[in-house]
């Protein structure tokens, strides 16, 4: 039997649904983008839709450190609607 490479967090950390989004790409898949640096559209177009059709204010993003969500144009998107990015430690799931 292999150790939990991590402590499992019983706590919910977030005041509503929606303050806090995770994600992750994967692949192979059938999707509908067909590269992976098309992620950034379809990330931007989904964090915008729901800031718009919820109540709440999302706070923050919660990614891995994939170059899809780890490079300037991404980083310039967070900062600019004032979300916070946050990272999962390498080679863990989000």
């Amino acid at each position: 039997m292999v150790a939990a490479s991590h402590i499992p967090v019983s706590q919910v950390m977030t005041s509503y649904p929606g303050e806090l989004l995770h994600m992750d790409t994967v692949g192979p898949a059938r999707v509908a983008s067909e590269f992976k640096d098309e992620a950034f559209d379809f990330v931007r177009d989904l964090v915008l839709r729901l800031r718009n059709e919820s109540h709440k204010a999302m706070r923050a993003i919660h990614s891995d450190n994939s170059g899809e969500f780890k490079n300037s144009r991404f980083e310039n998107f967070c900062r600019d609607l004032g979300l916070e990015h946050q990272f999962s430690s390498p080679y863990t799931p989000p």
